[in-house]
């Protein structure tokens, strides 16, 4: 049987991944390999071309997105991360300071312990 068209172009060399039917970002490698392992595993049951539409266009386009949200949320959460683990050495040397306030403030300009 022939392969699906899927409306992915090719990578112009075998170093750069392809692009999604949007053109948008690029997608994993790993990826591709996945979507073309579900492509074959579903051919059997695709067989008209309306059936191979609304493969492409609603499931394929899900399983991208929410590979991409995978991705999106791991970057947030390692930013997050950063921020709590630098904030947690940053804040508890700025209370412990002995810098000088200002009279305003109530302390006088005495250290803060």
């Amino acid at each position: 049987m022939p392969q699906p068209d899927t409306g992915q172009a090719a990578a112009p060399n075998a170093g750069t991944d392809a692009t999604d039917q949007r053109g948008s970002r690029a997608l994993p490698a790993e990826l591709q390999a996945q979507l073309e392992q579900m492509r074959t595993a579903v051919e059997p049951y695709v067989t008209d071309a309306g059936r191979r539409a609304y493969w492409t266009a609603r499931w394929e386009a899900y399983i991208v997105l929410a590979a991409r949200q995978v991705i999106s949320n791991r970057e947030q959460f390692y930013r997050l991360r950063l921020l709590a683990v630098s904030s947690s050495v940053i804040v508890p040397s700025l209370v412990g300071s002995t810098c000088p306030v200002p009279v305003a403030y109530g302390c006088g300009g005495s250290p803060s312990r």
